[in-house]
C-alpha cells in the first residue's frame, strides 16, 4: 500500500509540473586537435547563441560539467525546435560534443530563468541510467519504485534541489552537497544492476532550479 501511495504522489507531482527538454553535451574523447584561435572562435559563437536563445526565452538553464561537456535545458518539448536551435550553435556544427536529447520532467523542484548578474555555484549532478537485462527486467518496476523511495528519503535532508524523470526507468537528482556514486550503494535498483550511476559536478547560475 505504501509503495502504491508513493507512486501516486510522485505521479501527481510530475503531472503538475511543466515539462522541458534536457540536452547533454558529452565531451568527445576522439575530438581532433584544433588551433586555439579556432576553438576560441567556436566557443565565442557557442556562448553568443546561448545568450540569444536565453533572451528569446528558449534556453532556460545551461552550465558546464567539471572536466568538459555540459547541459542545456530548453523551455520546449518540440524536438524540431530543439534541433533547429542546436543547429545554429557553431560548437554543435563543429561536432565539439556528442549530443543526447532527453525529456526533463521535474518531480521535485522546477526550472527558473535567472537574470544577470549570475552567481555561479557547483552542484552534484547524479544521473541514473537504466541497464535492462533479462535478469532484472521482470523486477524493473518494483526496483525503480524502491529507488524513488530512497531518493524521497534523501530529500528530507533538503540536500536535493531537484529530482527529474527522464523516461520510464531513468531519472536524475541535482544536490547542493558533494555526492558520489557510493552514496547509492544501498539502492536496490543499483544493487540489482537495473540502474548505473553517473555522478558529475555541474557549474550553473544559482536559482536555475528555483532554489533560494
Amino acid at each position: 500500500m505504501m509503495r502504491i501511495l508513493i507512486f501516486l504522489l510522485l505521479s501527481q507531482w510530475a503531472f503538475a509540473q511543466r515539462e522541458f527538454t534536457l540536452v547533454m553535451l558529452h565531451k568527445r574523447q576522439d575530438l581532433p586537435a584544433m588551433p586555439k584561435e579556432e576553438v576560441d572562435k567556436l566557443m565565442q559563437g557557442h556562448f553568443a547563441n546561448m545568450e540569444k536563445l536565453h533572451k528569446e526565452g528558449h534556453l532556460v538553464a545551461a552550465g558546464p560539467f567539471e572536466g568538459g561537456g555540459g547541459i542545456f535545458i530548453f523551455n520546449s518539448t518540440n524536438r524540431a525546435d530543439i534541433d533547429r536551435w542546436l543547429a545554429d550553435d557553431p560548437g554543435v556544427q563543429a561536432q565539439r560534443w556528442r549530443l543526447e536529447v532527453l525529456p526533463y520532467k521535474p518531480v521535485i523542484g522546477s526550472i527558473c530563468a535567472v537574470s544577470e548578474p549570475y552567481q555561479m555555484v557547483n552542484y552534484s549532478f547524479i544521473r541514473f541510467v537504466p541497464q535492462l537485462t533479462k535478469d532484472n527486467q521482470r523486477d524493473a518496476t518494483r526496483l525503480f519504485l524502491a529507488h524513488q523511495y530512497l531518493i524521497s528519503g534523501l530529500n528530507t535532508s533538503k540536500v536535493i534541489i531537484t529530482h527529474v524523470q527522464m523516461g520510464e526507468l531513468e531519472d536524475l537528482v541535482i544536490a547542493t552537497e558533494a555526492i558520489n556514486a557510493d552514496r547509492f550503494a544501498t539502492d536496490p535498483a543499483v544493487q540489482q544492476g537495473l540502474l548505473a550511476v553517473e555522478a558529475k559536478k555541474l557549474f550553473i547560475a544559482k536559482g536555475s532550479f528555483c532554489e533560494k
